[in-house]
Order: C-alpha cells, then structure tokens, then sequence
C-alpha cells in the first residue's frame, strides 16, 4: 500500500510550456519577470488519475469513497 501511495505522488520536471499546455501551470503562478526562469523546468504530477484498490471490511459492504480536487 505504501509503495502504491507513493507512486501516485511522484511528480516529473517538464518545461514550462509544456506545464501550460497540459494546464498545470499558468503564467501568473510564475513569481519571476525573466523569461528564462519562467520557461525553466516545473514539477508537475506523473498521474493525472489513479484507481487503487484497498482491502478493507466497510469497502466490501459497499462504502465508495471519492477524493476530488477542492
């Protein structure tokens, strides 16, 4: 469980344009006028959705838990 939990929380560097172009980074979120560092790598997630599968009693009666984005 730990090793599944911490796949789905890995992140990769991309260039920025890139980031922007998935939507996972905008150009008001960069804190710098130099357009050097504001195409420079950013973190962004490895996994946009993940399904992970956790034996537990209250699941098998059929509880659904749903996380979504706040």
């Amino acid at each position: 469980m730990v090793e599944a939990l911490s796949r789905v929380s890995q992140v990769k560097q991309v260039p920025a344009a890139l980031a922007r172009r998935y939507g996972l980074a905008d150009d008001e979120d960069f804190l710098t006028d130099s357009d050097a560092e504001r195409d420079s790598p950013v973190p962004i997630p490895c996994w946009r959705h993940a399904v992970i599968n956790f034996p537990h009693p209250l699941l098998k009666q059929g509880l659904v838990i749903l996380d979504t984005p706040a």
